[in-house]
């Protein structure tokens, strides 16, 4: 009974583990690139520069992130070295653009189904590189 009731628990921690996700924030000075070298969990959030204007560079770096669930970009840019199908390692479900900039910085073809929104508060100067 005890290894069942075991089970239980951590599937249902598995299946409300998106309800409580992890948001990161990352919000260098006007023009400051801040490099990301750390594998980020699966199912994380992560917010860039979260200003209305000016903002500095985020790079993430390890291709082997876990699949991210929404990166919101308010300013600056955010820059990624792989982008893949939103479920995979290293996979964005959603991106939500202000007025800052997406750049993919890998150098092979690539890929993705994730959302990209803009987000209706901003001036909307938004890219996609």
């Amino acid at each position: 009974m005890k290894a069942k009731r075991t089970m239980l628990t951590a599937l249902a921690a598995l299946m409300l583990s998106p309800l409580f996700a992890e948001t990161l924030v990352f919000a260098p000075g006007n023009g400051v690139t801040t490099n990301v070298a750390e594998r980020l969990p699966a199912g994380v959030d992560i917010q860039a520069n979260t200003g209305s204007s000016g903002g500095g560079i985020v790079n993430l770096l390890d291709p082997l992130n876990g699949a991210i669930g929404t990166a919101t970009v308010k300013c600056g840019t955010l820059g990624v070295e792989t982008v893949r199908r939103s479920t995979m390692l290293g996979g964005i479900a959603d991106l939500v653009l202000g007025n800052g900039t997406f750049r993919y910085t890998g150098t092979a073809p690539a890929t993705t189904d994730m959302n990209i929104l803009l987000d209706a508060e901003a001036s909307n100067d938004a890219c996609v590189m």
